[in-house]
């Protein structure tokens, strides 16, 4: 029966494309809908926390710029304003040194978000105040942190986020704002620079501002200027560096917001109004879609519920047809493998009971039938060749025999007298002992007899090779499997050989299997004839050769082995035609039992 045509295949196929297969697509088309909505509202969420942090920074940025402006209402001295006394060319370099030293104190003091406060006039001198505890400045230091400055907004300019290590001890994260300091007082196109003002501003206001943005572990926060160079971020390794493994949003400039979703990431973009800033947001699609995973485990929790009921139904509808037809099924198997002792118990009146029923008396009657004829036949032949064994009457031929070799010893003829033990050993071996197994010992010495009257007949132009292990010797094979073998070997590779002839006998085992070798020097065979004896080895009816020589004895051991052990075991052969011919034959390994009887005389 095809599989199709099975009733339960027929049954499965209805259960999953009305039942299990919709579900399943039901499922797959809303988690991609929610998918979708969740991957919408996390950007949307995103986006609204970037425009938050980034309209927060740009006025915090702004305060920052405004704090520039300060020293414009710096005064020295009673109605002296700061502009007024760097314009004095009278005043010494040490005095007004000092005089700006309290300046940016006072800037310092005013304000807690600058830390540091530098001002370089137009001599060149440096003055500064700081809210360090280590007051001394390494100016060296300072001016190469200060190459460093880009645009920011207007006429002031920052150099990147550094720390003021400038100052001995201290790693403070600040940001520079610098200003050109020039003359108010004059209107003029061109106006006069007095100096330039440098104020170090705590970088832990950015930090706090972005800080209000939730991101998981898998987020990154970060703030990139005009020319891509990161200005802050949650990884301190992009701090100060150009973001090249970053995509750039090509934002026109109407645009505020912008997001990318490149390399399983997802890349929101804020333009802080006012600069040429960006607030960026960087996040895995895992983090972004993770709730949307969770959900689909619930998904799944459900459909595996809905499939789990659905099987239950399923189970419930066929329970009551499945297990009675496996039952005769499993009956049918039994009878067809020869067991006609079984029956099926039929559990219900129904038409699977009805077959049950008639299953039971076929398989009633079969056993009968082969009781009366094949059971009356295999005893009749075995009376038979009862008879027959009684008739040869062993003891009355082996005691024939040594009567007739006691004859050639007393005539001096120790030849014939040796032809006759021989062929007493060999009938002796071939009819005296029961079962169809012997020890690998007992049929090589039946060989060694067999090749003594071999020898005798053809001069002596052959010799026998044993080279078996002791350790194999007790090993069990199949009684009269290996003498076919060796006959064959004389008759077709030896005899037509001119010349003397070898036939060797190996063995070897492993833990399944036992091969034997014979391996003779004869004329061999050429590819087609050895292709045609292996055909004749597998093949279940006899074959025949183009020249008419038989292997009958070597087809019909092949076949032995196969029935008694399987189809791993048997015969294989190889042959070069003028080199000779290498006959293996594989048996299971297994030893004798000592208490065996070995003999009925």
């Amino acid at each position: 029966m095809k599989r199709r045509d099975s009733i339960f295949f027929r049954l499965t196929l209805t259960f999953l494309f009305l039942g299990l297969i919709p579900i399943l697509a039901a499922t797959a088309v809303l988690y991609r809908a929610f998918a979708g909505n969740t991957e919408d509202i996390m950007l949307r969420n995103l986006s609204n926390l970037i425009q938050y942090a980034g309209d927060n920074i740009s006025l915090t940025l702004d305060e920052y710029s405004r704090l520039t402006g300060e020293i414009y209402n710096q005064d020295v001295a009673d109605r002296i304003m700061l502009a007024d006394y760097l314009k004095n060319a009278d005043t010494d370099d040490a005095e007004r040194q000092l005089t700006m030293n309290m300046v940016m104190q006072n800037l310092v003091d005013e304000d807690s978000k600058i830390r540091t406060a530098c001002f370089v006039d137009n001599r060149g001198n440096l003055s500064y105040a700081t809210k360090n505890t280590q007051k001394v400045m390494d100016e060296a230091r300072w001016a190469e942190a200060m190459e460093d400055s880009r645009g920011f907004k207007n006429s002031i300019r920052m150099a990147g986020s550094h720390a003021d290590d400038y100052f001995a001890g201290s790693d403070n994260q600040v940001m520079t704002f610098i200003s050109e300091f020039n003359d108010n007082t004059v209107f003029s196109a061109t106006r006069l620079s007095l100096g330039t003002l440098y104020l170090d501003l705590e970088f832990s206001h950015i930090s706090e501002l972005a800080s209000d943005i939730s991101l998981n572990e898998e987020g990154i926060f970060r703030i990139v200027d005009g020319n891509r160079v990161c200005v802050y971020s949650y990884n301190a390794k992009d701090i100060g560096r150009m973001l090249e493994d970053v995509p750039v949003p090509d934002m026109k400039e109407s645009e505020t917001q912008k997001y990318i979703k490149a390399d399983g990431n997802y890349y929101v973009y804020f333009r802080i109004p006012g600069t040429e800033w960006t607030a960026e947001v960087e996040v895995s699609e895992n983090a972004v879609l993770r709730n949307a995973k969770a959900v689909q485990i619930y998904i799944v929790i459900f459909l595996m519920v809905s499939a789990g009921a659905l099987l239950l139904v399923y189970r419930n509808y066929l329970k009551g047809i499945r297990k009675p037809m496996g039952r005769l099924i499993r009956g049918m198997n039994a009878i067809q493998n020869g067991n006609l002792k079984v029956r099926v118990e039929p559990e219900k009146l129904d038409e699977i009971g009805s077959l049950a029923a008639g299953l039971n008396q076929m398989a009633e009657e079969l056993d009968s039938y082969i009781q009366r004829v094949y059971v009356s036949e295999l005893k009749q032949r075995e009376t038979e060749l009862d008879m027959l064994k009684t008739q040869i009457r062993p003891h009355y031929l082996y005691n024939t025999l040594e009567v007739i070799r006691m004859q050639a010893v007393s005539n001096d003829d120790f030849e014939t007298a040796e032809m006759v033990e021989s062929l007493s050993k060999q009938l002796r071996y071939l009819i005296g002992k029961t079962g169809d197994t012997v020890k690998l010992k007992d049929e090589l010495d039946n060989i060694s007899e067999y090749f003594k009257l071999l020898r005798m007949r053809y001069e002596r132009r052959f010799s026998l090779e044993i080279s078996v292990p002791e350790s194999l010797k007790d090993y069990c094979i199949m009684k009269l499997s290996l003498q076919p073998v060796v006959e064959n070997a004389v008759k077709h590779g030896l005899i037509p050989k001119a010349g003397d002839g070898i036939i060797s006998i190996s063995a070897m085992a492993n833990e399944d299997c036992l091969e034997v070798t014979v391996m003779d020097d004869g004329v061999g065979m050429d590819e087609k004839r050895t292709e045609e004896l292996r055909k004749t080895i597998e093949s279940e009816e006899e074959s025949q050769y183009s020249d008419g020589r038989l292997h009958i004895g070597v087809r019909n051991t092949a076949e032995r082995l196969r029935k008694a052990y399987g189809s791993g075991y048997g015969i294989q052969v190889a042959s070069e035609k003028g080199i000779g011919t290498v006959v293996t034959i594989r048996y299971p390994v297994f030893r004798r039992k000592e208490t065996e009887k070995q003999e009925i005389i």
